[in-house]
This record gives C-alpha cells, sequence and structure tokens, in this order.
C-alpha cells in the first residue's frame, strides 16, 4: 500500500501506521508495526523506519525528518486527534461508540501479528524498553547474543531459519549496537555490504553489486547523496593479549554515495592499556577517496586497497599517532557500509559499522578496540 500525503509519500510493508496531517500540510506519521518508508521530492530518498512507536516528521515544504521515538503523551495526543471509524467489535453493547483513541487502540490490537513476529516484537521491546529506562540507547552486542540465547522461543524460531547462534562470539564486550537495530538482529538479520564501483570516468560511487536474487527485490540498486555516522563517550575494552583498557573514543563522519568519499573526525579521549597511558588525541579527513584506501577487514592481506568492485567493508579512514610521557600508539579508525536485511524486512543502505583500533607501538599484541553498529542519518 501506499499513502499519499499532501507532501510526502509512505510506503507501507504489512504494517499498521497512525498520523496526522496539520491545516499547513505539516504531517506526522508513526509505526504502530511493521515497516514504513517516507520519502517526499525534497527528500527523495526518505528514511525507513522499522521500529514500533518510532515516527516521521514531514514539514510543510515537504522535508521528511530522522525517525524519532514518540513520547507516550505525543502518540495519545495524535490518536486522540485521529479520525478513527471504530470497527464494530469496537462498539459499546448498548450501540454507542468508544472514543477515537479507544478505537484506534482497538483497531491496532485487532491486528495480530504471526507467532513468529510476535517473539521478536515481545523480545524487542523488553530490551528497548529496559534500556530507555535506563536513559540508553545503545546495547552491547555481546550482551544482545546473550539475551537472545536465553530467550528459548526467539532462539528455536532462528533455529528453525537455520541459524546456530551456540557459536555466537563472546568477546564482542568493546561493541555497541544502535537499539532500532535490535529488533532486526533478532530476527537473524545479515549485512550485505556496499561494493566500490567506477563510473567510467576516473571517479568512483558506492552500490550493491551481484546481490543475490532472494535479496534483489529488497535491497536497493543504487544510492545518491550522504549519510553521517555519529557517536560519542564509547567506552574502550582490551584486544588481544591486553587485560585491561580505558578511555573514550568520539567520531562524527558522513561518506558520499555520489562520489564516494569521506569527510569527518574522530577522536581519542584519555587512553590507557594495561596501566599504560596514551593521552589523548583528534584527527580530521575531508572529501578523502574511499579509492585506494586500504581495507584491513582481511587477515590474509593486510595491505588489501580497495579496487573497483570490493566490498566497503572495514575501510581504513584515517589513522594517528597518541603520545603521552614516551608512550605511543596507532588509533584507526575503520568503517563499513551497507544494508541489512533478514529476507523480509531491510534497512536499506544506510547501516554502518565503524571500529576504532589502538595499537601499542612498542607491543603491537597490546590492543584497545570499541565498536558500534548504527544507522545512519541521511543528509
Amino acid at each position: 500500500m501506499i499513502l499519499k500525503l499532501p507532501n510526502a509519500t509512505a510506503s507501507i510493508r504489512g504494517t499498521t501506521v497512525a498520523g496526522r496531517v496539520q491545516e499547513d500540510g505539516e504531517s506526522d506519521v508513526i509505526l504502530l508495526s511493521g515497516a514504513i518508508n517516507v520519502t517526499s521530492a525534497s527528500s527523495p530518498l526518505g528514511v525507513d523506519i522499522f521500529q514500533s512507536g518510532w515516527g516521521a516528521n514531514i514539514s510543510a515544504a515537504g522535508a521528511v525528518s530522522d525517525p524519532f521515538l514518540l513520547t507516550t503523551d505525543l502518540l495519545d495526543q495524535i490518536l486522540s486527534e485521529a479520525s478513527v471509524e471504530a470497527p464494530a467489535a469496537a462498539q459499546s453493547q448498548e450501540g454507542g461508540t468508544t472514543s477515537t483513541a479507544q478505537a484506534a487502540s482497538n483497531a491496532v490490537g485487532e491486528i495480530a501479528l504471526t507467532v513468529e513476529a510476535q517473539v521478536i516484537a515481545d523480545f524487542t521491546a523488553n530490551v528497548t524498553e529496559t534500556l530507555a529506562a535506563n536513559g540508553e540507547t545503545e546495547v552491547s552486542v555481546n550482551d544482545l547474543f546473550g539475551l537472545i540465547l536465553g530467550n528459548s522461543d526467539l532462539l528455536a524460531q532462528l533455529e528453525a531459519q537455520g541459524l546456530d547462534l551456540t557459536d555466537a562470539p563472546t568477546d564482542l564486550n568493546y561493541a555497541y549496537l544502535d537499539t532500532r537495530l535490535v529488533s532486526m538482529l533478532a530476527s537473524g538479520a545479515g549485512p550485505e555490504f556496499m561494493r566500490l564501483l567506477s563510473d567510467g570516468a576516473g571517479g568512483h560511487y558506492i552500490n550493491h553489486f551481484n546481490v543475490p536474487p532472494d535479496m534483489a527485490n529488497l535491497i536497493s540498486d543504487a544510492y545518491s547523496g550522504s549519510v553521517r555516522f555519529q557517536s560519542s563517550g564509547l567506552a574502550f575494552a582490551p584486544q588481544a593479549d591486553a587485560t585491561s583498557a580505558s578511555g573514550t573514543a568520539s567520531y562524527d563522519y558522513s561518506i558520499s554515495y555520489d562520489d564516494a568519499t569521506a569527510t569527518g573526525s574522530f577522536t581519542v579521549s584519555n587512553l590507557e592499556i594495561d596501566g599504560v597511558s596514551f593521552g589523548s588525541g583528534t584527527d580530521s579527513f575531508n572529501n578523502l577517496s574511499l579509492a585506494g584506501l586500504p581495507q584491513v577487514g582481511y587477515e590474509d592481506d593486510m595491505d588489501m586497497v580497495l579496487a573497483a568492485g570490493q566490498e566497503v567493508f572495514e575501510v581504513e579512514l584515517a589513522s594517528m599517532n597518541l603520545s603521552d610521557g614516551g608512550n605511543n600508539a596507532t588509533a584507526k579508525l575503520n568503517s563499513s557500509l551497507g544494508s541489512i536485511t533478514n529476507g523480509v524486512d531491510v534497512v536499506d543502505g544506510i547501516l554502518g559499522s565503524t571500529n576504532i583500533m589502538v595499537e601499542n607501538n612498542a607491543d603491537f599484541e597490546k590492543r584497545a578496540r570499541v565498536e558500534k553498529y548504527e544507522v545512519g542519518r541521511r543528509e
């Protein structure tokens, strides 16, 4: 189904939505279940929303906002303003009608999820509600795997899909996950990384390439514009032979699909590895071409250069030296880009995995690392 708003279009995929259109043409669309993509003339790439309780605002000029989590009060306000035709089951025995807000609630409540979808919805709700109560917007990947393995219904469902999680990684204490990706990961989703392609005129752009047929109808062929990844205060964890690490990392960078370039910066603050201080530092880059950058995600060839047609997987965007009291370390900012799909739903083209690895120059097996998986913001 496609929902036409005064200045936007919402593509709805087996979904329940709510919303409102105000007199000046401004609109709000809220996802109650399923997934939606909201586009407009001025925001042709639009935004994907795939977590219940999130929505987007479309300005009177047609600009589509980033997805945001609605407060209970705002959701209640929008539902109370909505014109909802109450279904027969929502009528009282005396023949009267319920309020529009109650009718909306009843109407939504009568749309049954599949058993599989309900398991994922319940799991996601429990995780995100707990995080929200703690004022957090991200979860440790290791903790999330632990929660999945501890949920017998969810585990049985994933095993029925042929996914073996018994060997789930136990050393991901350095990795964080954007809460908007929790439901996707819980449904067995996996990444489909971008490729770097030549435009035939000496330039490059980012695209998917040779996408498996069962994903071709989900994952887009082409992208334009840019997407921004931004996070701060991520805590380092020890890697390799290191037993302890402290300090934080921050980054803010954009990737342009049009010319395959990156612009941004990253910062390491107050880093210590096994009690040795390496201090702080910041490095920046501007219109950096991805073509020819080291691709560090392959252990068999650490000097691999990203060539046209290769996956944009752990591309080294920047590197800097950290020094404190004669101690020296090298910090590298690496990025992976792509889509994530479980074969039914997809977060299209705005998945980012960013990691910062620091190596003690005097002992390269003493390392610290932080990583974040997130949904980027279109610019």
